[in-house]
């Protein structure tokens, strides 16, 4: 069965010390080389508790806010009528295998208008795999035993299509390396001696923030590459399609819906220096999240960074991603979007028009994406009905 398949989409990275009295130097400044999801640019936490989501405008009250992030929506279509109207499986996180930090995906009736699924009820495409992925990255060994028995059986091919993607995601992480190392190598030695020269830091003072400064730039400084330091970007969907029965097209999509750990302290003495774990660095402050929470729900364009032109790979949309625009991202590439901003500005698009349609008429049913976790309810956004076709 052949392949075709999307770009990866990487994650995302700052670079930038929480504690401004422990402040180092200004953060390395890597050019990407259009390897990257953004350039410099694309983890909030997951909120503990049931969150409550954010301002939903003003045709909602609070106790309707309350409500809905709290309640799966009344118009989810159940498991058995995704499968035979749709021929759509989720495979998600479930509850009896997740009862701690279960991730589970719900669809609403809404998606009927969606050109990738009137074509799965027409039955021109023959199916539609959504996989839930318990990482930070679409790394098939974090597959669960479910998912990959399914895989197995009914499409063996894709698992190792899904391995090829991250192989090439670790060789963009390894050109990266190689075509930043002298330049980061140049840049440490500067900054290690501005840091050397400070005259108002203590022993311990000092320490830390070296530390800190020999982790950031590491990966840059050795001259072995080492596997960790080939992970740094990481895929986070994916969304390969397959020739199956008849010729008919059979999509997948893979996301991983964890966010990566992401800070890393440094001691010294009395003193302590807590900074983010990624060592790419961004330009501003990372407000990505790949772990749903209910206060990603009810978004509008406003909480994205987008760009007016497309970075070096395609992309416009560039902070602020969300397990919801990662979705409806992918979806767009499995109905027939190939290019990188096509599919961004689909999103955006539908994103638009399910908050209108919200603050119109008090409705939010365009927003059709549901992800249910212990923290509550996230409902996330719609995306753009699309004439192209698979």
């Amino acid at each position: 069965m052949e392949e075709e398949g999307t770009k990866p989409d990487f994650g995302s990275w700052k670079l930038e010390p929480e504690d401004k009295e422990q402040q180092i130097p200004q953060a390395p400044t890597t050019k990407q080389s259009g390897i990257s999801r953004r350039g410099f640019l694309r983890m909030a936490g997951v909120a503990g508790a049931v969150a409550v989501a954010r301002e939903m405008g003003a045709d909602m009250s609070p106790a309707q806010a309350q409500e809905v992030e709290t309640n799966l929506p009344t118009d989810i279509l159940s498991s058995e009528e995704l499968e035979s109207r749709y021929h759509t499986r989720i495979h998600d996180l479930s509850r009896t295998e997740f009862p701690e930090d279960y991730v589970e995906l719900h669809l609403r009736k809404n998606i009927s208008e969606e050109r990738m699924f009137q074509r799965l009820e027409q039955g021109r495409t023959e199916g539609f795999d959504i996989f839930l992925i318990n990482n930070d990255d679409i790394n098939p060994q974090y597959l669960t035993a479910s998912q990959r028995e399914y895989l197995r059986t009914h499409h063996p091919t894709v698992i190792d299509g899904v391995e090829r993607e991250i192989e090439r995601a670790q060789e963009a992480n390894r050109s990266e390396i190689l075509e930043n190392r002298d330049s980061m190598r140049s840049e440490y030695q500067t900054k290690l001696t501005q840091l050397t020269e400070r005259t108002d830091l203590s022993d311990d003072q000092l320490h830390v923030q070296k530390q800190a400064l020999d982790y950031q730039y590491d990966r840059y400084l050795s001259d072995t590459i080492h596997p960790q330091d080939l992970n740094e970007m990481r895929v986070r969907g994916y969304a390969p399609t397959i020739s199956g029965s008849n010729g008919r097209p059979h999509s997948f999509l893979f996301m991983a819906v964890r966010d990566k750990p992401g800070d890393v302290t440094f001691t010294s003495g009395s003193e302590t220096l807590t900074i983010p774990s990624s060592r790419i660095p961004t330009r501003e402050e990372n407000r990505d999240s790949y772990s749903p929470s209910p206060e990603q729900s009810y978004p509008d364009e406003e909480d994205f960074t987008v760009l007016d032109a497309s970075v070096d790979n395609g992309y416009v949309v560039v902070n602020g991603l969300t397990p919801g625009f990662v979705l409806r991202h992918e979806v767009a590439h499995s109905q027939g979007i190939p290019v990188e901003e096509h599919a961004d500005r689909a999103a955006l698009e539908g994103i638009t028009r399910a908050s209108v349609h919200m603050n119109e008429t008090g409705s939010d049913e365009k927003y059709w994406a549901v992800f249910e976790t212990p923290e509550g309810v996230t409902i996330t956004k719609n995306d753009q009905q699309n004439n192209s076709v698979l």
